[in-house]
């Protein structure tokens, strides 16, 4: 679900560091991005957890073993 943002703030951060190398960019943008980059995958992290959750719940409300229900992920696009 969120893991193609936390690609792109990865694409992101490699191409800030390779600025900052050229001397295109700031230390401070290379910080900045690094910071959005480590967010990014600490938010992925949590809504998997939170994801496993619900999903857990769900089947202990309707009678299921978890590893036999899963949600199935649909991704919607604008």
């Amino acid at each position: 679900m969120f893991d193609a943002t936390v690609v792109a703030y990865q694409e992101t951060f490699d191409l800030t560091q390779s600025q900052y190398r050229a001397g295109l960019s700031s230390d401070e943008a290379v910080a900045q991005a690094e910071a959005q980059l480590k967010a990014a995958q600490a938010q992925d992290t949590n809504l998997e957890i939170l994801r496993a959750q619900y999903e857990h719940a769900i089947a202990v409300l309707i009678g299921q073993r978890h590893r036999r229900f899963l949600f199935r992920c649909k991704l919607f696009s604008r």
